[in-house]
């Protein structure tokens, strides 16, 4: 038998193109598909509906359980962005509710000086409102551009 892959869908035109949580689990004779599944997802995020969500990537609009869209991933984008350039997650808790409370409520952290020119990306990815961010990827690209020029 084949492992079977959960992954998140994806319009081309509307989500960022990061890397996707993508599952590869084991198939076992005999039991639902998603029985195990479940239960190990606990410590790493909680599936939603198809979706896995990873609790440091959640966005504020998901912690209240309202509709995920595109800017979704966008926060989620903004989260592995302040990763990628500062090396550490921008929230940072001992409890689940605590993580999940900094996501809703916390001031997005400031980068270090040297990487102070990617600070308005970041704030707007990871606007708390849905509406205050980029309203699509092509968008953040459009500015990710005009700071190369």
């Amino acid at each position: 038998m084949r492992p079977m892959l959960l992954s998140q869908p994806a319009p081309a035109d509307e989500r960022p193109a990061v890397p996707r949580t993508i599952v590869a689990v084991p198939p076992i004779p005999n039991s639902p598909p998603e029985a195990g599944l479940r239960q190990g997802l606990q410590e790493l995020g909680y599936v939603d509906g198809k979706n896995i969500v990873l609790h440091w990537h959640v966005s504020p609009e998901q912690v209240k359980g309202r509709t995920a869209d595109a800017r979704s991933d966008l926060y989620s984008l903004g989260v592995i962005f302040f990763e990628m350039l500062t090396g550490k997650r921008p929230f940072k808790a001992e409890q689940l509710d605590q993580l999940l409370w900094q996501h809703v409520n916390e001031d997005i952290p400031e980068l270090p000086d040297d990487l102070s020119a990617y600070q308005p990306i970041v704030r707007r990815l990871m606007a708390k409102d849905p509406g205050e961010r980029y309203q699509s990827a092509r968008e953040l690209l459009e500015e990710v551009r005009g700071l190369r020029s």
